[in-house]
């Protein structure tokens, strides 16, 4: 079980993923390709608690094996992180939890323990950003 979260504590979940703290959701090696640069940004994705609109584990989409990518959009409206274990040809990938944004296009990454207590983490950090952000 994840800890409640408390603002003014910093980070409420970490692994070689994703940071979850008073900031929002850091997904590591997002590696968008094209930044307004034009350089390939290999970096980590900041996702605000303001931006985050919904949160799902990849069971709650029924996500089929075609639409996990190691790295990279997939068939539909979802940017993978690079991940370690995530692709077409795995029976059951790696827990996984995608993030919906005001834009269309979804964030995804994988995650090393139960992802649905990881998006009840998120959920909750939501709840509470919008409590004390009103």
């Amino acid at each position: 079980f994840l800890p409640r979260m408390d603002f003014m504590e910093s980070p409420h979940y970490e692994d070689k993923f994703v940071r979850i703290d008073e900031r929002g959701v850091e997904i590591f090696n997002f590696h968008f390709p094209i930044t307004a640069s034009g350089m390939k940004d290999m970096s980590s994705k900041l996702v605000t608690w303001e931006e985050i609109t919904a949160v799902y584990t990849d069971e709650e989409l029924h996500l089929t094996k075609a639409a996990y990518r190691k790295w990279g959009i997939n068939f539909g409206n979802i940017w993978w992180a690079l991940g370690e274990s995530r692709d077409a040809s795995r029976v059951k990938p790696f827990s996984n939890v995608v993030l919906q944004t005001s834009g269309s296009l979804r964030k995804g990454f994988e995650v090393e323990t139960s992802s649905t207590e990881v998006a009840n983490t998120i959920k909750l950090g939501i709840e509470q950003y919008q409590a004390t952000h009103r």
